[in-house]
């Protein structure tokens, strides 16, 4: 039985939360000369994770905070931090594990933001009549994956907790979107990938699809990156 008022109370309640995005548009212009206020390049990638930055984008609260984004669409987060080391972009959404390699390869990168987490992002994906209904049925097969990604971390993590080597696990690096060809060309004997992908892949299969939970492997953090340090843009600095 619901309480009077309650609807527009939850109503209210949810629009102070997504209201509070605005904070997102204020780190943007954190440091921000006027000049470059005009306009801040952010290689966004389209994931679930990003949906606070499309949310900002549609409800004009970047605009009410006085800062022009220009999104820079990118098919997941360790790209979009290339593009960020490339100088393509000023910012860039990416998950924790691309920028803790990036900086044990000595790339000066830092988190000024924490948008959301997600303990559920990675699935594996296979075909029925594979013979693998379980991480630990991986050994000995080929897994398509992006490498150096979320994914990867999930997947050997899952693969130890079932006490398989993830060394035993032959790895395919995949191109943006390739996963969901390789499996029903059959060139791959599973894919482990984060969504969108995962749940593509698995469409993409129908009835034939086999879906394997990471779930609570680990918490993903899905962050907003800048470089710092000599060389970075002086607007950005830490």
């Amino acid at each position: 039985m619901h309480e009077p008022g309650r609807a527009g109370t939850v109503s209210e309640t949810t629009t102070r939360r997504w209201r509070g995005l605005a904070w997102f548009g204020l780190v943007l212009a954190l440091g921000v000369s006027a000049a470059a206020r005009a306009e801040v390049r952010l290689a966004i990638g389209t994931q679930p994770g990003s949906l606070p930055v499309f949310v900002a984008e549609a409800r004009g609260y970047f605009a009410d905070e006085g800062v022009t984004v220009r999104a820079l669409p990118c098919a997941y987060g360790k790209v979009c931090l290339r593009m960020l080391l490339d100088g393509q972009a000023q910012l860039a959404t990416v998950a924790d594990l691309p920028i803790v390699l990036a900086a044990h390869a000595g790339e000066r990168i830092a988190s000024v933001a924490t948008i959301n987490t997600n303990r559920n992002d990675t699935k594996i994906v296979t075909r029925r009549g594979s013979g693998i209904a379980r991480a630990a049925d991986l050994a000995g097969r080929t897994v398509g994956l992006h490498l150096g990604t979320t994914a990867q971390y999930a997947l050997d993590s899952l693969l130890l907790l079932e006490g398989v080597a993830p060394d035993r696990v032959p790895l395919v690096d995949l191109q943006p979107g390739e996963g969901r060809t390789r499996l029903l060309a059959q060139t791959l004997d599973a894919v482990a990938l984060f969504e969108p992908y995962a749940f593509e892949a698995a469409q993409a299969l129908g009835a034939e699809a086999v879906v394997i939970s990471t779930s609570r492997i680990y918490t993903q953090t899905w962050n907003i990156a800048v470089r710092t340090g000599p060389g970075a843009p002086t607007e950005f600095e830490i």
